[in-house]
């Protein structure tokens, strides 16, 4: 017996991590939409704002431009599944 995670969108996120962080945890994954890299997501999505947040937090100076520097990207980078 094992787990068995499914989630879409912002669940899928959260599954990706779970598979990543925990990989011993689930027997299978059923990801729909996940976000896998926040900062390669930045550039070409309609929601940057949720890059920002959940990668720099609510006080990123950088959320007011929604405009990435060096240091954002690697935020992201190292923050994503």
């Amino acid at each position: 017996t094992g787990v068995v995670l499914h989630g879409g969108s912002h669940g899928g996120f959260l599954g990706a991590h779970l598979v990543g962080q925990h990989p011993d945890l689930a027997v299978a994954a059923c990801l729909r939409n996940p976000v896998v890299n926040m900062a390669s997501m930045v550039g070409g999505t309609d929601i940057r704002d949720w890059c920002f947040v959940e990668a720099c937090g609510v006080d990123s100076p950088a959320r007011s431009k929604l405009i990435a520097t060096a240091d954002d990207s690697h935020a992201m980078f190292t923050r994503s599944p």
